[in-house]
């Protein structure tokens, strides 16, 4: 076998590498294609603007690396009769002499049974198929029903951001006492800070006030003070225009101590009241 001869067969083995790697990252970059454009879709945003740049660089960074790598030494893995005689052929290139005229017959005759197929993963690349299949089913039929988890990204962030700013804020009104209507008193925790402020509404032409009244409506704490001391004096009806006799029954003398604690215990309630 004469040097063009192997030569040719180097190229030959170079460009069906190429072909199956091309066939496969192709492939590969239209399903990383649609898994990322069927992402943006769900979420709200533009899927284009992200899921061909995505895809692009997926399949360049990835067919350069594998054509690369490209050698010899894949078909003698696959065929162990070629192990190490493929290589020194091909290292030989410039040497013509009886052995290397040998080794060139013998690896040609041994190539003639390599086939292509041998190197095509075809459960493989069925499975990557039936999914590109899929991703475009789930796309076109969420495309006509409108089905999004987030309709739009950028309002979704913008009304994110509101609200946890009025959140903040209300927060910081809780513990610091400055919501509005609070009335000024710094008070911290009042029933204003945590029921809302004072507002008023008009029914027709009168003008009506209305609060939020507190969970126990009976007792009213911003009316609390201080119980002044009241002195109880002992008042007895007079003798004029009334008579009356005591019943023997009910008759009965206390002594000095109980008559106090019995007063003690009259005033006690009258103070409570």
């Amino acid at each position: 076998m004469s040097k063009e001869m192997i030569e040719k067969i180097l190229k030959e083995i170079r460009h069906t590498f190429t072909g199956l790697i091309l066939f496969e990252q192709l492939l590969n970059a239209i399903l990383a294609f649609l898994l990322v454009y069927f992402v943006l879709f769900m979420f709200g945003i533009p899927p284009l603007y992200g899921a061909i740049p995505a895809a692009a660089i997926y399949f360049i960074l990835n067919f350069t690396r594998r054509v690369r790598g490209i050698d010899v030494d894949i078909i003698e893995k696959k065929y162990p009769q070629l192990n190490e005689r493929l290589r020194t052929v091909r290292d030989s290139l410039d040497q013509n002499n009886f052995i290397v005229e040998k080794l060139r017959d013998e690896v040609d005759l041994k190539m003639s049974k390599v086939t292509v197929g041998s190197f095509f993963d075809m459960k493989q690349s069925f499975l990557k198929i039936g999914a590109v299949c899929l991703l475009c089913f789930m796309i076109i039929f969420t495309s006509i029903f409108n089905l999004r988890l987030i309709n739009d990204m950028g309002e979704f962030i913008t009304t994110a951001g509101e609200k946890a700013v009025a959140i903040s804020s209300n927060i910081n009104d809780f513990f610091e006492g400055n919501a509005e209507g609070n009335g000024g008193d710094g008070g911290g925790l009042n029933g204003a800070a945590i029921f809302g402020s004072k507002s008023k509404a008009e029914l027709g032409k009168d003008e009506v006030l209305m609060q939020m009244q507190y969970a126990n409506d009976e007792i009213d704490y911003s009316r609390e003070k201080q119980i002044e001391d009241q002195q109880f004096e002992e008042r007895f009806l007079n003798s004029r225009g009334f008579e009356g006799a005591v019943d023997a029954t009910y008759k009965e003398e206390y002594s000095k101590t109980d008559r106090k604690v019995i007063k003690s215990y009259f005033m006690e309630i009258a103070n409570n009241k």
